[in-house]
């Protein structure tokens, strides 16, 4: 069946290279940044291990790929920063 050899096409308004670019928060479009919770980030804990790797962020716990808001998740926790998404962008603070 030549059917399932059929490239995979994406059909949207975000190109594949948007989303995967990572901003800092001031490269964020206005109304983006305009949007975001404030947070603080308290401590983290990194691992080669993605699964032991942690943020404290205002005094709670969380993990890569825990929703902080509805809009906002903690992607990625770094040795030195954390990457975020947030209604489409990401962004990474540096701590």
């Amino acid at each position: 069946d030549a059917k399932g050899d059929a490239p995979v096409r994406v059909i949207g308004n975000v190109p594949p290279a948007a989303e995967a670019q990572v901003y800092s928060r001031e490269q964020l479009p206005p109304e983006i940044r305009g949007a975001l919770p404030q947070f603080a980030i308290g401590g983290s804990m990194y691992s080669p291990n993605p699964a032991a790797r942690s943020l404290i962020v205002n005094g709670q716990l969380y993990r890569e790929k825990d929703r902080l808001t509805p809009d906002l998740v903690l992607e990625e926790v770094k040795l030195k920063a954390a990457v975020f998404s947030f209604r489409g962008y990401r962004f990474e603070v540096l701590f």
